[in-house]
């Protein structure tokens, strides 16, 4: 396992947070509309099996929402035994709409956290924290899944 918290490592995960921030005003033109935490019931410590059920989840989505994208960043919890999901996402849907379609997909997977993104409350930081921390810390863009 990889643990790292050099000032380098800690540079990048600014970055990463900022480029974060811009990537829907520079790409889609607004501001991110949710941001999202996804558990897991059963302890999942597969990078590939949890990169299969964000795929999953992010294709059932789309199917109500051509222009849906997003950004996701998996990490472990404070006991290093389960993988989990931060994301930030745009959407077309409206909140209430957005909030029963991806708990509706991800009740029998595990919990949902569903929110309104602030820029203000900088969340993006907050997914950013724990990147390059251990091999199972990654992020990537929806659309790549």
């Amino acid at each position: 396992m990889r643990y790292q918290n050099v000032l380098k490592d800690d540079k990048y995960r600014w970055d990463l947070g900022e480029w974060f921030k811009d990537y829907s005003v520079n790409n889609l033109n607004k501001e991110w509309d949710y941001i999202v935490g996804l558990s897991y019931k059963l302890p999942i410590r597969s990078e590939s099996v949890s990169r299969k059920k964000l795929k999953q989840l992010y294709n059932n989505l789309k199917h109500y929402d051509y222009n849906l994208d997003g950004i996701y960043v998996s990490e472990f919890d404070s006991s290093f035994n389960r993988l989990h999901h931060h994301l930030i996402v745009s959407s077309s849907l409206s909140e209430d709409d957005f909030k029963h379609r991806i708990v509706r997909y991800w009740k029998n997977i595990g919990i949902v956290d569903v929110g309104k993104y602030d820029k203000e409350m900088e969340y993006v930081f907050y997914m950013t924290k724990h990147i390059n921390k251990t091999k199972f810390n990654n992020w990537d863009i929806l659309s790549n899944l």
